[in-house]
């Protein structure tokens, strides 16, 4: 994988008071001493400045600590204003409508992707029509009981995967490097950990800027993530 051109800074920030920024705003930690609340309350959405809907875009985060308590999750959000809303203090990538879309890796080592305007979440590991093809998931997607819903989410994202494609499950841990490569001439998103090979999202929307995003912890001693070359 090659370096990245330039590093892009941290600028959209569910509770920015939150967070101690350094490295040019490059490096996030948590500030909070959190004694009263648990981990959970205490989540951060962080958003890169710089978003993309054309080129190759290269992404490499260190992480240094992630909480042992809270799932932590990196990848990308079609929406960093999400942060202004009223509830921009709870957002995450999963389940929070005012994100847009996103496609995201856990720190349980499992891929996802949540559509905010559909309000409809999926695990591409656990998904076992993706190793079908797109005709049978198509299939498989009628016989649900909301089929007019589940049927205009596949057409949406044209889910058309191969039969030998497949997701790795890898979790990652303190000292890791998950990277990210963001294609939108061919409207993928592929993950690493370690530059081991995840798994690669194929047919992300063309019509969106993309903006990397990590959900951490605020708590001291419970995050600190950085952008590296």
């Amino acid at each position: 994988l090659q370096t990245p051109a330039t590093l892009c800074s941290f600028a959209y920030f569910a509770n920015k008071y939150d967070l101690d920024l350094s490295d040019q705003n490059r490096r996030i930690r948590g500030s909070d001493d959190g004694t009263s609340l648990h981990c959970s309350r205490l989540g951060n959405l962080c958003i890169l400045r710089d978003g993309f809907d054309t080129g190759k875009h290269l992404f490499k985060i260190k992480c240094r600590v992630k909480c042992p308590n809270l799932s932590n999750q990196i990848g990308f959000l079609t929406n960093p204003k999400c942060v202004d809303m009223p509830n921009g203090k709870s957002l995450h990538l999963s389940q929070c409508p005012d994100i847009g879309l996103s496609y995201y890796l856990m720190s349980n080592g499992k891929l996802y992707h949540y559509n905010g305007f559909e309000n409809y979440r999926r695990c591409y590991m656990d998904d076992e029509c993706y190793e079908k093809g797109v005709d049978d998931y198509k299939e498989a997607q009628m016989q649900i009981t909301d089929m007019a819903k589940k049927k205009q989410v596949a057409i949406q994202h044209s889910h058309s995967h191969s039969h030998s494609h497949h997701f790795t499950e890898i979790k990652w841990k303190n000292g890791d490097i998950i990277v990210l490569l963001l294609d939108c001439d061919n409207k993928e998103i592929t993950f690493f950990v370690n530059h081991v090979l995840v798994g690669v999202i194929k047919n992300i929307p063309a019509n969106y800027s993309y903006f990397l995003a990590v959900c951490c912890c605020s708590k001291i001693s419970h995050c600190d993530y950085q952008c590296i070359q």
